[in-house]
């Protein structure tokens, strides 16, 4: 439960929606957005009627279907992959190995081939020596 809040509220969070990471602390210790994720779960759970819950908690109705509407519109969002999130430290070290090994690759490549290309004009094989040497942006 507490990893789907945590998503939940981190997507909501990047879209500009109201369960914000860096609202202050209350009275019971839950900062403003994870108290409205746990009214919204109380809600859904129905074990009393939303009315009931919004007297209990000091909140109008209308306050509490905006809040649920907001969760359940970033679910959503998170499940369909309709969001952007940022890459991990992991995630990029392994881009950049991956990127500098496909950069080795393709100039060892263009060095074999050169060299291809040089022995075989040295054989006497003009339709190569026509060619030239290319370079990379060609």
């Amino acid at each position: 439960m507490d990893r789907l809040i945590n998503t939940l509220v981190k997507s909501n969070a990047r879209r500009g929606g109201s369960f914000l990471l860096s609202e202050p602390v209350n009275a019971i210790g839950l900062s403003d957005w994870a108290n409205e994720i746990r009214i919204v779960l109380d809600g859904l759970r129905g074990e009393s009627s939303i009315s009931e819950l919004c007297r209990r908690e000091g909140i109008a109705e209308s306050l509490y279907y905006n809040w649920s509407k907001e969760f359940l519109e970033a679910g959503k969002k998170r499940l369909s992959g309709d969001t952007q999130r940022q890459a991990t430290t992991g995630e990029v070290t392994v881009l950049k190995r991956e990127a500098r090994d496909l950069k080795e690759a393709l100039a060892e490549t263009l060095l074999e081939n050169r060299l291809l290309k040089k022995s075989m004009i040295a054989d006497g094989d003009e339709t190569l020596s026509a060619i030239g040497p290319r370079t990379m942006g060609e």
